[in-house]
């Protein structure tokens, strides 16, 4: 089992918090799923319009607001 080391992870999340884009190194490779996570957004705001939805895991909300335009009404934790 990976050990976790909880400094590591303070230390990153902070660097995060502060507007440091941390994952730079890994962000070249976002590009081969960038189609097709797009029409996926786009088929799940045409699900969710005018729907009560509940968003589980919705980490930072970087989608919250577009759920919120599209649902009848969103929450997210």
């Amino acid at each position: 089992m990976r050990k976790i080391n909880l400094n590591n992870e303070k230390e990153f999340e902070n660097r995060k918090a502060n507007g440091e884009n941390v994952r730079a190194s890994q962000s070249k490779f976002f590009w081969a799923i960038e189609i097709p996570l797009n029409r996926h957004k786009k088929q799940t705001l045409e699900v969710i319009e005018d729907m009560h939805v509940l968003e589980i895991g919705c980490a930072s909300g970087y989608d919250a607001i577009d759920y919120s335009n599209c649902a009848k009404i969103y929450t997210g934790f």
